[in-house]
């Protein structure tokens, strides 16, 4: 939850940064990212700040590192979650959240049984 929070916090920052509306309570939000998977870290963050700014329209584009940059290089996006380490010296930037590296593998054993 921790993470969450700091999370929200880090998307709360881009919003003001990027000056998505006069207020700070409406607008849109266009968020760059690798993939979006359902119930990660980010999908709960993103989530979250749709509950808490329910006026902040929130589009997410999902594409490469590479393609990410480009595009919040010439502002069409507001803000990235990029994964891995990038000497980005042109933008403010800084680790938010890790995740396990989870390998499911099924065990094979030398059993006949088991090539019927």
């Amino acid at each position: 939850m921790k993470q969450i929070t700091s999370g929200v916090d880090q998307i709360d920052h881009a919003v003001k940064t990027a000056a998505i509306a006069a207020v700070g309570d409406t607008g849109r939000l266009r968020v760059g990212v690798h993939g979006l998977i359902p119930g990660s870290f980010l999908d709960k963050l993103l989530m979250r700040f749709r509950a808490e700014h329910p006026a902040i329209v929130i589009k997410v584009v999902e594409g490469s590192a590479r393609e990410t940059l480009t595009h919040v290089h010439a502002r069409r996006l507001d803000l990235a979650f990029l994964v891995g380490t990038f000497d980005l010296p042109d933008c403010h930037s800084r680790p938010i959240w890790t995740e396990p590296l989870v390998w499911p593998y099924r065990k094979l054993t030398n059993s006949r049984s088991n090539l019927a």
